[in-house]
């Protein structure tokens, strides 16, 4: 039996190292959503102007202050990281153990959360903790037999071999 639920997903601790940890909780359809849609207008600033990539620069990390963002790999990459902090400005609920150099507690906030997720252990942690429901479905498929060469289960090609090469062209 199918029962919608009207409510988020619970959230989890994440263990980050060092006795800190964040709570986070799974995504829903709608945050996902809306994240994309915010990060569809920021990359548009990027690509508009060098003043707005060099204000993204701070947000995205060091590593962004010199990029191309006329380059899609470099609009790629920005658009990735801004996904993750956008979405962990939506899931992440608390965390602890969190501070400055001196010790003082910082504020779970978007700047906060984007300096955390610098740290690609860090960001992966809370990435794998927002896309929950996606790791459990890909691990649900696994469960089954997979064929290598996409064939059935006896492993039979679905496809003849292709024949050898007969013209005296080198292949590349």
């Amino acid at each position: 039996m199918l029962v919608p639920r009207f409510r988020n997903p619970p959230a989890v601790d994440v263990p980050l190292g060092q006795g800190a940890s964040i709570r986070v909780r799974a995504a829903t359809t709608m945050e996902v959503e809306r994240a994309t849609g915010e990060v569809g207008l920021l990359v548009q600033g990027l690509v508009a102007g060098a003043e707005s990539a060099m204000t993204a620069s701070v947000v995205l990390g060091e590593e962004f202050r010199s990029a191309d963002f006329t380059d899609m790999a470099w609009l790629t990459a920005a658009a990735k990281r801004l996904a993750l902090l956008k979405l962990a400005t939506k899931c992440c609920e608390s965390w602890s153990g969190i501070g400055d150099e001196n010790g003082a507690e910082l504020a779970l906030n978007e700047q906060n959360l984007a300096l955390l997720l610098r740290d690609p252990k860090i960001a992966r942690l809370i990435s794998n903790a927002i896309e929950a429901p996606v790791h459990a479905e890909i691990a649900e498929k696994n469960g089954f037999t997979a064929s290598l060469n996409g064939g059935a289960a006896a492993e039979e090609p679905i496809a003849p071999n292709a024949d050898a090469q007969t013209s005296p062209v080198p292949a590349a």
